[in-house]
């Protein structure tokens, strides 16, 4: 069910099919901020997404003018701008031929455009932003090379004096602040692997080198080896191995509609209630349309379908046995004790 469908219905409830009082561009910026409400309160709609490190941007700018003129994609703002000076700046030291402050301070090492060539450095100067999925909200588990990694406040991790240049193995994940779309990994991994890009479109995820087969125990995530017949999965035709690799599950933004023919990322059946938070905000507004009773109504029925997403979220959990399990690990499994037959009496 695409949106001309569900705004065909919104229409006939707003008894305005012709858009007299309510125009098609309202309706859609309505229904977009319906879609967030709706994922802000309940949180359904999860993700799971490799993410490369080294991690991979588009391009690389300095000034803040530059990047309006770049292509949409992942962008890096390289070296440090100045804004006493309105320079860009490698090193501190700079500031003061730049016209700033006397600093006597050296830098802590190499400085790079890419993020990428932190790597290549003996001592890396600077820190190396990884950029979360272009829909990320927030986060609920992250791994580094198959192991589960835990965040940690900025602050805490500055408590390490060499924090912003140290590398090793990974033990921690942070982020400056709630807003920024990247994160940081602590310490900096030492070795990362260059893997190869295979395809230019989305991304799948190798979980496992034994077979060309997809393993159950690992759900959606696709499991492929072979780099040839990744296009026979359809959607896939980039792979990311899980070793020496980022996973992050998460709750995504859902997509904003901008076409007729799109569809809403919810499913179909909690798509009713978008619906109906769209017909209590179109009959609140001032206009001729406004009706009090009608803003009620429908604001009462979107609150009882919150109420039924919040609950089968939860159901959903409660009826699953959580375990811990190692891969290749031999395994215990709890037998069923025997049982009588139907006709054997109840009691004897």
């Amino acid at each position: 069910m695409n949106y001309s469908t569900q705004l065909k219905r919104i229409r006939m409830l707003l008894r305005d099919p012709d858009g007299n009082i309510w125009s098609d561009t309202e309706l859609k910026r309505l229904f977009n901020d319906e879609q967030l409400y709706l994922q802000h309160q309940t949180s359904i709609l999860e993700k799971i997404q490799p993410v490369r490190v080294p991690p991979q941007y588009l391009m690389s700018y300095l000034y803040d003018w530059e990047w309006q003129y770049e292509d949409e994609g992942k962008k890096y703002q390289a070296l440090q701008y100045y804004h006493q000076s309105n320079t860009v700046i490698a090193h501190r030291w700079e500031s003061y031929v730049s016209g700033g402050i006397n600093v006597t301070e050296s830098s802590n090492g190499e400085i790079f455009i890419h993020p990428w060539e932190a790597w290549y450095a003996d001592t890396i100067g600077a820190l190396v932003p990884i950029p979360f999925p272009a829909d990320f909200y927030k986060a609920k588990f992250v791994a580094w090379d198959r192991e589960p990694i835990d965040y940690k406040p900025i602050k805490e991790i500055q408590e390490d004096q060499s924090w912003a240049t140290r590398s090793g193995k990974v033990q921690y994940y942070t982020r400056f602040d709630d807003l920024s779309n990247e994160m940081i990994l602590y310490p900096l991994p030492a070795d990362p692997v260059f893997d190869d890009i295979e395809g230019d479109a989305l991304t799948g995820l190798i979980m496992s080198d034994d077979d060309n087969t997809e393993d159950s125990e690992y759900g959606l995530i696709l499991v492929e080896t072979g780099y040839e017949t990744i296009s026979n999965y359809g959607i896939a035709t980039d792979t990311v191995k899980a070793d020496d690799n980022l996973l992050i599950v998460y709750d995504c933004i859902p997509t904003d509609i901008s076409d007729d023919d799109q569809e809403s990322d919810f499913p179909i059946f909690m798509r009713k209630y978008i619906q109906y938070g769209v017909l209590e905000r179109a009959f609140a507004a001032n206009t001729d349309g406004n009706i009090e009773s009608l803003r009620d109504y429908w604001a009462s029925r979107k609150k009882i379908g919150l109420e039924a997403i919040k609950r089968l979220k939860w159901t959903k959990k409660t009826d699953r046995d959580y375990c811990l399990k190692t891969k290749g690990a031999p395994g215990f499994r709890t037998t069923r004790q025997p049982r009588l037959p139907d006709e054997y009496p109840a009691v004897w």
